[in-house]
């Protein structure tokens, strides 16, 4: 039970302060993304389609990549607005977007935005505790049978 209560999490997330001036690479971004239907996708060469993946470089320099499982949260002033996106449209003024949880549109200022928080599943993290997670049942398990007690009683 301890096992599965560990195994079945969503992970570790991780956040990363991402400057105004990256969002700008978000322009086009579609979540849903496919090779035109009818159209033979050249083997070599560059395919023009909109992608469902970008890359953002954060505040400190690290290359972060950006897809439907990213959450994009917007800072400005007092408000915080974002959320998983499946579509962005980004010109130098204006940040369109229709997040994956909503059917209407967001339209923001990007004057007004003072940074962005990119939040996503970090496998390194979540490798880690899974492994903390294991030796502790592991540990527990040897403990209990050692001192010749059963494993859901142990007197």
């Amino acid at each position: 039970m301890l096992t599965l209560a560990l195994f079945s999490g969503q992970g570790c997330f991780r956040g990363y302060v991402i400057p105004t001036v990256e969002l700008q690479k978000l322009d086009g971004f579609d979540a849903e993304a496919r090779p035109p239907e009818g159209e033979r996708v050249p083997t070599q060469g560059p395919v023009t389609v909109p992608a469902p993946f970008r890359t953002l470089q954060s505040a400190d320099g690290s290359s972060i990549p950006f897809d439907a499982s990213s959450q994009l949260w917007l800072h400005s002033g007092t408000q915080e607005l974002g959320g998983k996106f499946r579509r962005l449209q980004v010109t130098p003024s204006l940040l369109d977007g229709v997040l994956q949880d909503q059917a209407q549109p967001l339209h923001l200022e990007l004057s007004s935005v003072q940074h962005a928080t990119l939040i996503r599943l970090d496998p390194t993290l979540t490798l880690l505790a899974s492994l903390s997670g294991a030796v502790a049942v592991a540990l527990v398990v040897a403990m209990a049978t050692s001192h010749g007690c059963g494993i859901m009683v142990c007197g």
